[in-house]
């Protein structure tokens, strides 16, 4: 598809058909992604602070504070990637 110029456009027209098009398409993926994004990013900050202020101590029966340390990091670092990912999915693929 040309514009005008000599332009390629990468992305098909939409037909605007009244009150039919929705402007909140990806709203929800979009709060999704954002979620995933700043949870992950408190988890690895909590998780560094628990290895390094708590290490040894013991968290009752259930283990040592450094090894939930060690569970936040990683899985706070998963849930970024995938906030990051989400957001490039997002971006290319929604019009606009």
């Amino acid at each position: 598809m040309k514009r005008k110029g000599g332009a390629v456009c990468r992305r098909p027209l939409l037909i605007f058909t009244g009150s039919a098009m929705k402007k909140n398409t990806g709203y929800a993926l979009i709060y999704a992604s954002l979620v995933f994004y700043i949870l992950g990013g408190i988890s690895v900050f909590s998780g560094v602070a628990l290895m390094i202020l708590m290490k040894g101590k013991s968290f009752g029966d259930w283990g040592r504070m450094d090894s939930f340390g060690y569970v936040l990091l990683f899985a706070g670092l998963s849930l970024t990637i995938l906030g990051v990912l989400f957001m490039r999915i997002i971006r290319n693929r929604l019009p606009g």
